[in-house]
């Protein structure tokens, strides 16, 4: 799956080399601008972000794997975030008060499996933080799911469609 998600970020970088326009400043992980973060304009700021990232996640697992407290919190903090993975879209759905380019089958989708997910947890007596979040993140589904109704195609008109070719 890091595999995938890898291919597809080179991809996109590509994509966005190619059409970014000539004379653009390139953004680099290294130049540590905060206000940059995931921005960057190659394929190698994002890797070694990554690396970075996992070698201080397995440093820190390391040194307290045999704390509860630590464990447990890892575990609420990777479940919480899955749980907001659709914030960022209801945010930008918000700020342009538009749907565009979004598919009600897919949101649907999207919502019924997490909603499946959540009743399992649920059924199944997983521990309270998946159900918690499950149930978050069904309700961060549904806000979207009313977005897609609410705004309908209302700023059509500023959706582009990646040329093909």
């Amino acid at each position: 799956m890091i595999g995938a998600m890898l291919v597809m970020l080179h991809l996109v970088i590509s994509v966005r080399q190619r059409t970014a326009a000539q004379g653009t400043s390139r953004k680099h992980f290294r130049e540590l601008k905060a206000n940059q973060f995931w921005q960057w304009t190659d394929f190698q700021s994002y890797v070694e972000f990554l690396a970075c990232f996992s070698a201080l996640c397995g440093a820190l697992l390391y040194l307290f794997g045999n704390n509860e407290t630590f464990v447990e919190t890892i575990g609420f903090l990777a479940v919480f975030t899955e749980a907001m993975l659709g914030m960022p879209q209801f945010y930008r759905n918000f700020r342009s008060r538009s749907t565009a380019g979004m598919s009600v089958a897919m949101v649907a989708m999207w919502t019924s499996g997490d909603l499946f997910k959540t009743i399992y947890f649920i059924v199944r007596d997983a521990p309270v933080q998946f159900a918690i979040c499950g149930v978050l993140q069904v309700a961060v589904d549904i806000a979207i799911l009313l977005q897609v109704f609410f705004y309908g195609s209302a700023g059509a008109s500023n959706f582009h469609p990646l040329p093909r070719g």
